[in-house]
């Protein structure tokens, strides 16, 4: 499992907001896929395994990016997005 913390995560900071503002999945999801990248460079991942979990705006986000964005993730959870 791994969870990222995007541009507009809660709890980081003034800057971490600011990093993602007027982006709302622009930034974001430029930081997940860098995330994720960076995380299948591991050996013991499979890329074809993979899957999306965010409640809130990250449930939203998630969404968008698992329709819209990408076909890369094969499963997506959202709690509380819109």
């Amino acid at each position: 499992m791994l969870p990222p913390d995007p541009a507009l995560s809660t709890g980081y900071g003034q800057r971490k907001q600011e990093r993602g503002r007027g982006q709302y999945f622009g930034q974001p999801y430029r930081d997940l896929v860098a995330l994720t990248d960076a995380a299948l460079a591991r050996d013991d991942l499979d890329a074809t395994r993979i899957g999306l979990a965010g409640w809130s705006y990250g449930g939203y986000g998630g969404c968008l990016a698992n329709r819209a964005l990408t076909d890369r993730f094969k499963a997506m959870v959202s709690h509380d997005g819109m």
